[in-house]
């Protein structure tokens, strides 16, 4: 996924205020690893992999990472409006998901460092998984499924592909998913219905990050205007 580098700032997160939620969590243990000076990063900012450790600790369910819901009351009340996809599902019924927030036309100046703090933590999470931990996971989810006999034999052509596809998408989400397929489905998946499972994380973390980052410019814009005046 592609996000703007505009309001990053320094990805280094030590230092911060203790968070209580999953995003917290987040950020306390990418203070250790993912955005340091000391990690290679890709010429667009994002690490190269992400540490499996901070991956798995935060593959948890999207209420707790990308959504408002886990944010600290500051960065919650510049939220005012959501807009949602509406969707039904045979299973369970009507499962829409937000796909992007209303932000308030007054943004306390304070709250644009914090705006800052978990945009880039979001950015952080963003890196893929190494291809090693990636495919065991893989092969954990194969043997939790049955293969239906149309999907082929080649297990290696399979793995590949897959490996391919999910080079696009931030670790944790992918954990997640793997996770989710395990708990709930008796077959190994195709790959639309995997997509379908992902990008629905993936837009939810886009729609924070885009949330996140209007927040910070609105703030900033407004304490120009306060300072000129």
């Amino acid at each position: 996924m592609t996000t703007s580098d505009e309001n990053s700032g320094n990805s280094e997160t030590t230092g911060l205020v203790p968070l209580e939620h999953g995003l917290g969590k987040a950020i306390g243990l990418l203070a250790g690893g993912i955005g340091s000076a000391r990690q290679r990063k890709t010429e667009h900012g994002l690490p190269v992999v992400a540490p499996v450790a901070t991956a798995q600790a935060v593959a948890t369910d999207e209420r707790e990472i990308d959504r408002p819901d886990g944010w600290p009351t500051p960065l919650r009340s510049c939220i005012v409006g959501v807009r949602w996809a509406d969707r039904i599902s045979t299973n369970h019924g009507w499962d829409g998901f937000p796909t992007s927030y209303d932000v308030a036309a007054v943004i306390p100046v304070e709250t644009v460092e914090l705006a800052r703090q978990y945009w880039a933590a979001y950015r952080d999470l963003c890196a893929p998984l190494d291809e090693t931990s990636l495919a065991r996971a893989l092969l954990g989810l194969r043997d939790m499924t049955i293969r239906k006999a149309e999907e082929g034999s080649d297990w290696q052509v399979t793995l590949e592909n897959w490996l391919d596809e999910l080079r696009h998408y931030p670790a944790d989400i992918v954990l997640w998913a793997i996770g989710f397929w395990r708990r709930n489905e008796r077959f190994w998946p195709t790959w639309m219905e995997f997509k379908q499972l992902l990008d629905r994380r993936v837009a939810q973390r886009v729609a924070c990050m885009d949330a996140l980052q209007r927040i910070g410019e609105r703030g900033r814009a407004l304490a120009i205007v306060g300072a000129a005046e």
